[in-house]
């Protein structure tokens, strides 16, 4: 089960990028959704990990999905006030979250790698 929660996290994350990030509510649904799938299935593994490890896994992905959010970017108000997308950030960031999810669940099937 869990394996499938880190393949629709990966799946946000590939449509995201695939967007490039110009649709700015549908990058920021998904990330959210994302982000909501890790919080509520997989975070209390990762600070059971942390805890056996003695790693703080679950806070750096923490950051770095906050750090997403900031990527995406804002619609401003009525155009005004627009700040484009960081697309390279948020891929950065988007495998790094991978990566960490991997540490600490090693046995997660990847798939085909989409980088």
């Amino acid at each position: 089960m869990a394996n499938l929660i880190f393949l629709a996290i990966r799946e946000k994350f590939y449509y995201n990028r695939q967007e490039r990030l110009e649709i700015f509510v549908r990058s920021k649904v998904r990330l959210r959704l994302a982000e909501e799938y890790y919080s509520a299935l997989l975070a209390g593994n990762v600070r059971n990990y942390d805890i056996r490890h003695k790693t703080k896994l679950h806070e750096s992905i923490y950051y770095r999905f906050a750090d997403a959010r900031n990527t995406l970017g804002s619609m401003g108000f009525l155009g005004a006030g627009t700040v484009k997308p960081n697309v390279k950030d948020f891929e950065i960031l988007a495998k790094e979250i991978e990566d960490l999810l991997l540490q600490a669940f090693p046995y997660f099937e990847t798939g085909i790698d989409p980088y």
